[in-house]
Order: C-alpha cells, then sequence, then structure tokens
C-alpha cells in the first residue's frame, strides 16, 4: 500500500473541504444527535457521496498502518466531528483532539 511510499508517523487531516467535499455548512450548525439522526443521502452529499465515501474509508485505513492520525476543523466543536467520524466508519483510527504539546511542537518547526 501506500505506506511503503510515505514513512509518516504523524498524519494531520484538515476536516473542511478535505473529508468534505464542500463548504459543508449544514454540518457545523448540527448537534451530535442531529448529525446521528441525518437523512443518509444528505448526510453522504457533504462528503461527495457513497463512492467518494468508501474511497476516504480505504484510504485512511490505509494510512493508519503504522501512523498516527488527527482530523482538524476550525468550524465544530470536538462532539459534532466525532459523530461525523463515526457515522464515517473513520473514528477508530484517530486519536482524538490534538495534544497541546504536539501543536507547540508544530509551531516550533516553521
Amino acid at each position: 500500500g501506500m505506506n511503503n511510499l510515505i514513512n509518516c508517523k504523524i498524519i494531520i487531516y484538515l476536516f473542511d473541504s478535505v473529508i468534505t467535499s464542500c463548504a459543508a455548512a449544514i454540518l457545523y450548525r448540527k448537534t451530535s444527535t442531529q448529525i446521528a439522526k441525518m437523512d443518509e443521502n444528505r448526510f453522504n452529499k457533504q462528503f461527495g457521496g457513497k463512492q467518494r465515501i468508501i474511497m476516504i474509508q480505504k484510504h485512511i485505513s490505509e494510512m493508519s498502518n503504522g501512523a498516527i492520525l488527527y482530523c482538524v476543523t476550525s468550524k465544530m466543536n470536538i462532539n459534532t466531528l466525532q459523530a461525523i467520524m463515526k457515522r464515517l466508519g473513520l473514528l477508530k483510527y484517530f486519536q482524538g483532539p490534538i495534544p497541546k504539546e504536539l501543536i507547540e511542537k508544530l509551531n516550533e518547526l516553521n
């Protein structure tokens, strides 16, 4: 797989317009309960449809082999993001919120 080509220890995904296929503003106003109850087609549309979701699942599954994954967003709270990732079947691959120490270390690299 891709891990033979890329030797990363930490991978940070931007949720906004990367995992989602558009601005997905509809998701930012939802609670985690609303996300869980959202219509399947409407939910899938925010990510470019079912085929793109399958592609994302495969990619993230492959990239999680031997790497620590984080997902960041500036537009929603952590509970909503976790509900979305759970519904996408991706939550198990991510480590949760980025630790403050890691952010400080990354800022030092600039």
